[in-house]
C-alpha cells in the first residue's frame, strides 16, 4: 500500500504547527497512549540552490564593499600602514562574507498544504513499524508482534 496523506489522517489525533515543524500525536485501534513525533517541512532542492544564491549574492556583495573601502583607505595612508588596512580590510571583507551566509535563510520554505502533508507522511514513515494497515484502517502493532 502506497503511503499517503489521506491513508494516514484518520489516526493523526493532534497537528501543532511551530514555525517549520510540526508535533504530530498519531493513535490508532489497539494503541492506549498516542505515538508522538516531530515533522520537519524542508524546501525542494531549486529552493535550496535559490536560496544558496541570495545568500552568496549577498556574501559578495559586502566583501566587495569592505574590500573597496580598506583598498581606498590604504591608498589614502600609504606605505606599511596602508598594506596593513588593505589586508586588514580583506580578512574582514572575508570574515563579513562568511557570516553573511545564513544556512537558516537557506532552509526556508513556504509552508504549503503540500509540504505540510509531504513532512507529516515522512514523519510517519519512521514510526510505520508500530502499526498494520488491515486494508480498511490502520491498528497498532508492536514490532515483531
Amino acid at each position: 500500500m502506497e503511503l499517503t496523506y489521506e491513508s494516514i489522517e484518520s489516526i493523526i489525533v493532534s497537528e501543532e504547527v511551530e514555525g517549520m515543524m510540526i508535533k504530530l500525536k498519531f493513535q490508532a485501534e489497539g494503541q492506549d497512549t498516542p505515538m508522538e513525533t516531530v515533522a520537519v517541512v524542508t524546501p525542494d532542492q531549486s529552493e535550496i540552490m535559490a536560496n544558496a544564491m541570495k545568500q552568496a549574492g549577498k556574501s559578495a556583495a559586502t566583501n566587495i564593499g569592505i574590500n573597496m573601502a580598506s583598498s581606498a583607505l590604504g591608498s589614502a595612508i600609504g606605505g606599511i600602514g596602508g598594506s596593513i588596512a588593505r589586508t586588514a580590510g580583506s580578512v574582514a571583507g572575508s570574515a563579513a562574507a562568511a557570516n553573511s551566509m545564513d544556512t537558516e535563510k537557506m532552509m526556508q520554505t513556504d509552508m504549503t498544504d503540500e509540504k505540510r502533508k509531504a513532512a507529516i507522511v515522512q514523519a510517519f514513515s519512521y514510526l510505520q513499524s508500530y502499526y498494520k494497515w488491515d486494508g480498511s484502517k490502520w491498528k497498532y502493532e508492536l514490532p515483531g508482534a
